[in-house]
């Protein structure tokens, strides 16, 4: 093993096992800083270990659950003659895990369901987004997975989004809780109900099987000269060349060899697949590419999609924020600003604000 500084070296290489030689270093050294930042980006991939504060809502302190739950029910009382504030104030910047002890106190303190009496006061956009600030995130996926498969109209692109950016631990956790709620299991839904050639795939995913750890350099160069090897022109009948390489490879692994397949044809591998794809098919490797090389990318981009498109799509807009405000929001933000030169919170709200822009503002905003 070849001694080089953390900075310059990608963490899986500290404790690898494998030997590599001083010309394959030098060769790939290029590469490390990069796929080194992605660690940043992906702190489930590196077992135990997060380097700093990604969410935008993270654990307020000091919190105090009585006095949350008070200031929620005097706000309730005067809903039609205030604007909503004491909502935003505590329900944008209380954790997931705090806004359930909140509810878990209000019913001990005033014998009532705090969710029920905020969706029979609430309406519209507003409404939509405190029932989902109060939905357990692994519930919340379950619920949009179930939509995407029997809603009207397949969501192939939000199940790829879901599936492809989250750990094997919370898919195991939303296979659960969509059985307990569907009395059916997940894969049972995309084999008989999911249309897509990338069924298969999709199944691969949901078994939570993908590799954590180590990445191996000879792997890596295998696994990229089989994808080029099955020949691009093949592609749209050759599955086989991706789905066990995209549902079971590490993040990790899939970054190098995407990086090992440019260097060995001269293009990127999306690039590949924007020329040599079409259809569903073209959009789901698209997808699972651009989750895999860079998630916060991914998600500014598809945030200007909603955002900025003819008709601004509401619906997603709140979706995205409240699924990633506690998970990477900050590099989301971050990328939103470098590509359209628009601060994210700018973009989400007009002159003269609406409650749920207000709410959503507070999600996206570390609270100081």
């Amino acid at each position: 093993m070849i001694c080089q500084s953390i900075f310059s070296l990608p963490l899986w290489a500290l404790n690898s096992r494998d030997h590599f030689a001083a010309d394959e270093v030098r060769r790939l050294q290029p590469h490390f800083k990069t796929v080194a930042r992605h660690h940043l980006f992906f702190p489930h991939t590196v077992t135990g270990t997060c380097f700093c504060t990604m969410a935008t809502v993270i654990f307020h302190h000091p919190f105090d659950s009585e006095s949350d739950a008070n200031a929620l029910n005097e706000a309730l009382k005067t809903l039609d003659e205030n604007d909503g504030d004491a909502f935003i104030q505590i329900l944008g910047n209380r954790t997931n895990e705090q806004r359930k002890r909140i509810m878990e106190t209000y019913r001990t303190m005033f014998d009532q369901d705090l969710k029920e009496k905020l969706l029979y006061k609430l309406t519209g956009h507003f409404k939509t987004t405190v029932e989902l600030l109060l939905m357990p995130l692994p519930e919340y996926y379950a619920k949009l997975l179930r939509k995407a498969i029997h809603g009207p109209g397949k969501d192939e692109d939000l199940l790829l989004e879901i599936l492809c950016t989250i750990t094997n631990i919370q898919i195991r956790e939303i296979k659960e809780i969509y059985q307990r709620k569907y009395s059916r299991s997940l894969e049972d839904s995309i084999k008989n109900d999911c249309q897509s050639k990338f069924k298969h795939m999709l199944m691969l995913i949901c078994k939570a099987e993908r590799t954590e750890g180590m990445v191996s350099l000879d792997k890596v160069r295998n696994d990229a000269e089989s994808l080029f090897e099955a020949g691009e022109a093949q592609w749209e009948t050759d599955e086989a060349a991706f789905n066990t390489l995209f549902a079971f490879e590490s993040y990790e692994h899939l970054r190098f060899v995407f990086q090992e397949y440019e260097d060995i044809t001269g293009r990127t591998l999306a690039e590949a697949i924007e020329t040599e794809t079409s259809g569903i098919l073209k959009k789901a490797l698209l997808t699972i590419v651009r989750c895999v090389e860079n998630t916060p990318a991914y998600f500014a981009r598809k945030l200007h999609r909603v955002l900025k498109g003819a008709t601004r799509d509401d619906k997603s807009l709140i979706r995205i924020v409240v699924s990633r405000c506690e998970i990477d929001m900050v590099f989301i933000k971050n990328e939103y600003q470098k590509r359209f030169k628009e601060p994210l919170e700018k973009a989400i709200q007009g002159e003269e604000p609406e409650n749920y822009e207000k709410l959503l503002v507070a999600l996206v905003t570390l609270e100081q």
